[in-house]
């Protein structure tokens, strides 16, 4: 998601806040595009989301609600508001608002973005995080930050579209003026 391969982290993931991730988490693409939670058992991170599904009682999302949220959130200083239904948590979608400020070699400033999870009829889960950062250059200066392998998909209503390299989701790059950028990634898995 927002930054990748410069040291540990990878420079990329989403183009916005770009904090991607190399095999970090495990995600895989199946064959009709839809990315899902990699076979192999996810370690679920102990975080301030992992806390927040816990404070609403769920007894689901359990995994997808902190993963969504760790890929969201890794490599930033962030502050978080989650919603839920108090009454029927397992019932309904849990929610975060997330303010980050990331100080890297990729990008330094302010991002945005929000985690959804909601639980499935058959007992499973479903989620998806999207982060928004403004970049104080061209978007043809922040596309070499995509990750490897990502590819132009859609142009939708004059705004270019990518899908991700290693199936780590969709992105976007929004021209705002000669000098500025907004990238916006979005992924989701299901548990």
């Amino acid at each position: 998601m927002f930054f990748g391969a410069l040291g540990t982290l990878a420079l990329g993931f989403a183009a916005v806040a770009l904090l991607y991730f190399q095999g970090v988490i495990g995600l895989a693409q199946s064959a009709d595009g839809s990315v899902r939670a990699a076979e192999t058992p996810a370690k679920v991170p102990s975080n301030v989301f992992a806390d927040h599904i816990k404070q609403a009682g769920m007894k689901r999302c359990t995994t997808a609600f902190p993963l969504l949220g760790e890929m969201l959130v890794t490599g930033s200083q962030y502050a978080v508001r989650s919603h839920w239904n108090a009454e029927k948590a397992d019932e309904h979608m849990i929610q975060a608002i997330v303010g980050l400020s990331y100080k890297t070699p990729g990008y330094e400033g302010p991002a945005g973005g929000f985690v959804f999870a909601a639980p499935l009829p058959n007992g499973g889960c479903e989620g998806a995080m999207l982060r928004v950062a403004p970049f104080p250059r061209a978007c043809k200066d922040v596309l070499p930050l995509l990750p490897p392998g990502s590819t132009a998909a859609d142009t939708l209503s004059g705004v270019q579209t990518y899908n991700l390299g290693k199936g780590q989701g969709q992105g976007m790059l929004i021209p705002a003026g000669s000098a500025s950028c907004i990238a916006i990634s979005t992924t989701a898995i299901a548990q």
